[in-house]
């Protein structure tokens, strides 16, 4: 037999966590433990990304939209740039809408993470007073 099993006294397990979640100050996004994204590698990544695309529709729109024709009138003219500038509106209104949205499903995972913490360490701190 071990010393466990001789053992009649209870015994307590006291683990200690230390979980960090930081904001990356210029963009405002939350990473470490408590939310979905771990590194503020993978933020400065998926901006690059997003940063990118939306670029990249930019000026492929500009591109299209710009393109010469012959014989084009002042009011296509008129046409492609109002497209142009409804385009980058939308392109700007999207980027705006996603970091809101992002920035509060990261707030509301590190709300719902700390909770889950508090509640392990009630269940623990009750079972140890009983």
């Amino acid at each position: 037999t071990t010393w466990k099993e001789e053992s009649k006294v209870p015994r307590i397990s006291l683990i200690l966590r230390d979980v960090q979640t930081f904001m990356e100050l210029r963009s405002g996004r939350l990473f470490g433990q408590g939310v979905k994204t771990k590194s503020i590698d993978e933020i400065r990544r998926e901006s690059l990304i997003e940063n990118s695309v939306v670029f990249l529709g930019f000026c492929s729109l500009s591109a299209a939209l710009s393109c010469k024709r012959s014989a084009v009138s002042a009011s296509r003219t008129d046409f492609r740039t109002g497209m142009l500038m409804t385009a980058t509106a939308a392109a700007l209104s999207f980027r705006l809408l996603r970091k809101s949205t992002r920035k509060n499903e990261e707030k509301r995972a590190a709300r719902h993470f700390r909770k889950c913490q508090q509640t392990v360490q009630n269940t623990k701190n009750a079972s140890m007073t009983s």
